[in-house]
């Protein structure tokens, strides 16, 4: 105990046991005394403190010499003794804290030197609680990444890591937290000059004496170089397994461009000359879709020229690389928007790679790097002229085989009508994609002409089998049906001689066709099929029906003798013939008919001028397993309007009609002239964004119109907000359309075209 006047201590027997000293009331220069000299200011600055501010409670650590005359670290606790507002003294307690003190530099020691370990190993390390909560790393992670511990907590321990590998990271070391088990993956992370590394992360859980886990050490090792080798190495196997695979360049360029822009750059490119020796754009690869849209149009609106970097290399075969492609780079592109397309590209470095040799130049293979802010490397680019080097040999070998290819293809070819009849009463528009199996052709065919008595003859069949085994009975089934269309007028009865010739020429081999003669006056259907798939019928309403044509293929013997039936078509029907080969590309015949159903119903097809065309795009794959051939009939109708988007003189008198067609319907006058600015920027934009072919309808709903558009082009991306720029052309025709219309549907069709509706009021 202490007193305020004159700062006397009053000390109990334990304090004299163990400072060894007699006196129980010791002055405050007694006390000092027995204080190391390194640690009497503490005690001596607490006590004024406490002085000065009546109330306040003392709490020391200093050293005290012990009877054996040895200092010891004690703690000294004292509060006030009060007396109504006044300090009567102090009562103190003394607690002998020497050996905790000593634990604890100890521990402090240790953990010094785990850190001093930790920031000496060269991985990257960071600790987590129990829990998985990062709670420290050590200098090298704060050194790579740029951030401290603390921005590290406030902006996430993922902030760091490639946006692509963040779900599985995460989802996996929660996985490893929930289940206490060690976490082994990797990851690309985000170094302090913005690129990304490959690091593999381990993760070990530590646990006290009863097994429970009390924290986590994870370390990260830089594996980049690593990985890249092994991305390499991947490559050029799947390349090569690409190239095994097949002789359809553009099946093995396509693959390797995937893989390339996957393992080694964020696009990848492959460009070959063209007939009249233009580098032409076979395929872009990327992760989006979207921006693989945006570079294919952008190459169709500015295509390579002859100073390009790319025509230069695949000119001189000497590879280019850009390490670093700036600003001025765009500035030398002249156009305006041009350069602020291939600005919004992002690229950040490219190189381009020459395909083929002195001898034979094909074209140039090139690699851009975007998302992935790096810099090409020499390891990148010898392992780009690898590739290059046998995708060369892969193009050599496609373009033989495309050679013989295209000899089969004009064999087939001769076996199909050169033309089919068309008249506003009735329309015929037919396709036929061959299986790129191999190099034979085909059995299946298509036929419609035109008789002497005004009806249309038309056959679509197929010979089992394929090659010459199969094209010859084909061709001679095809020219057996024309024969007897022009001779006589009941379809049972062709079968019948058919199935004859067919038994008396090649009685191995079965054929199963579907024969019909049309007459576009009556609109009368007589048809009659030999296990062929009965035809789709779709009314112009979209509703759709299968004509009843059951039957037995012809060569397999004697059954019961085929019938003719009849049926009607109603303006604007559309019966849509074809091979099996299109209700099996699913390999399940109900599901590939399904699916032919669920795409017939598409309102494009009400007036679509090409429907086998449009009906190929959107069900048959880019490489068809067995040969398709569709024959479409369309009893009139179709579309109001049918002109090359170009041609401005069918352009303006389409939209005269159109303005005319308004006025006999009784829209006014100024409702018109909104409605004509958006016929008008209809076939404007199809003009400029998607030239060619471009079928237009107009029909009334109720109230209401409907005008629609189908186009051949590459697509476009809607946006009906308007331009930021109130003078500028690019974006003000959606705008508009968006404003004056009641409603937009715009749809892409597969490799068709877009599909564009809108919705006008009265």
């Amino acid at each position: 105990m202490a007193t305020p006047e004159t700062g006397a201590g009053h000390f109990n027997t334990a304090w004299l046991a163990m400072t060894g000293t007699s006196e129980r009331v010791v002055s405050a220069d007694e006390f000092l005394a027995l204080i190391h000299p390194d640690d009497r200011e503490i005690p001596s600055k607490d006590w004024c403190a406490a002085r000065d501010a009546p109330g306040t409670r003392l709490a020391s650590q200093f050293r005290v010499r012990c009877a054996d005359g040895v200092f010891r670290w004690f703690l000294m606790r004292a509060v006030p003794i009060q007396s109504g507002a006044t300090v009567a003294g102090w009562l103190a307690t003394i607690t002998d804290i020497d050996a905790e003190r000593a634990i604890r530099e100890e521990l402090v020691a240790s953990e010094a030197r785990a850190r001093s370990i930790a920031d000496a190993i060269p991985q990257l390390i960071g600790i987590t609680s129990a829990d998985g909560s990062l709670v420290s790393v050590n200098e090298r992670y704060t050194a790579y990444t740029g951030k401290t511990i603390a921005e590290i907590r406030e902006t996430a321990w993922t902030s760091t890591i490639h946006p692509d590998d963040v779900e599985e990271m995460v989802a996996s070391w929660q996985r490893a937290v929930a289940l206490g088990e060690p976490h082994d993956t990797q990851y690309r992370l985000r170094g302090r000059d913005g690129i990304y590394r490959w690091f593999l992360n381990k993760a070990i859980p530590v646990r006290d004496g009863a097994g429970a886990v009390t924290a986590w050490i994870a370390t990260a090792t830089d594996i980049d170089e690593r990985k890249r080798a092994e991305d390499a190495l991947q490559v050029v196997v799947e390349a090569s397994t690409a190239f095994a695979g097949t002789l359809d360049a553009s099946a093995v360029l396509q693959h390797l461009a995937d893989v390339s822009a996957a393992h080694v750059a964020d696009w990848c490119g492959v460009y070959l000359y063209d007939a009249a020796h233009r580098l032409r754009a076979v395929t872009i690869a990327h992760r989006d879709p979207d921006k693989v849209r945006f570079v294919r149009e952008y190459l169709r609106r500015y295509p390579i020229s002859d100073q390009d970097a790319a025509a230069l290399v695949a000119s001189t075969g000497i590879p280019l690389r850009i390490d670093e492609i700036t600003d001025d780079m765009y500035d030398a592109i002249e156009d305006i928007e041009q350069r602020d397309l291939a600005r919004s590209l992002g690229l950040r470095s490219i190189l381009y790679v020459p395909l083929g040799d002195e001898h034979q130049r094909y074209g140039v293979f090139s690699l851009a790097i975007a998302e992935s802010n790096r810099r090409f490397t020499d390891e990148d680019q010898q392992l780009a002229t690898l590739i290059a080097q046998r995708a060369s040999i892969a193009v050599a070998n496609a373009r033989l085989y495309e050679r013989q290819r295209e000899v089969a293809g004009t064999l087939q070819a001769a076996f199909l009508p050169p033309a089919l009849p068309h008249s506003p009463a009735v329309a015929f528009d037919a396709t036929y994609a061959a299986g790129t199996r191999d190099l034979t052709i085909g059995g299946d065919w298509y036929d419609a002409f035109r008789c002497d008595d005004g009806t249309i003859a038309m056959s679509v069949g197929d010979v089992a089998g394929r090659g010459l085994e199969a094209a010859v009975p084909m061709g001679k089934m095809r020219q057996t049906f024309r024969t007897l269309g022009a001779l006589a007028s009941d379809p049972a009865r062709w079968l019948v001689v058919a199935d004859s010739v067919l038994r008396h020429e090649h009685p191995d081999i079965f054929v199963t066709a579907f024969v019909a003669a049309y007459d576009p006056d009556s609109r009368r259907l007589r048809y009659a099929n030999a296990g062929h798939p009965p035809p789709f019928v779709r009314s112009f309403d979209g509703t759709l029906a299968r004509l009843d044509a059951a039957g037995v293929p012809l060569g397999l013997g004697d059954f019961d003798p085929p019938r003719t039936r009849e049926d009607g078509l109603a303006f604007g029907d559309l019966l849509v013939a074809f091979t099996d080969g299109l209700i099996e590309t699913t390999r399940d015949i109900e599901q590939g008919e399904r699916r032919v159903a669920e795409v017939l119903v598409h309102p494009a097809f009400g007036f679509c001028s090409q429907p086998a065309a449009l009906l190929r795009a959107l069900v048959v794959p880019e490489v068809p397993g067995d040969d398709v051939a569709i024959l479409a009939i369309r009893a009139g109708g179709g579309a109001t309007w049918s002109f090359d988007a170009n041609d401005a003189t069918a352009a303006q008198a389409a939209r005269e009609a159109f303005v005319a067609r308004l006025a006999e319907e009784g829209v006014s006058r100024d409702v018109r002239l909104g409605y004509e600015i958006v016929f008008g920027e209809i076939v404007g934009n199809a003009a400029r964004y998607t030239p060619g072919p471009l079928d237009v309808v107009l029909e009334r709903s109720g109230t209401e119109f409907v005008l629609a558009a189908l186009d051949r082009g590459p697509g476009f991306d809607w946006d009906g907000r308007p331009p930021r720029d109130a003078f500028a052309e690019n974006g003000r025709g959606l705008f508009l359309i968006e404003t004056l219309a009641l409603g937009v549907r715009i749809e892409r069709l597969g490799d068709y075209g877009t599909y564009l509706q809108v919705t006008l009021g009265r």
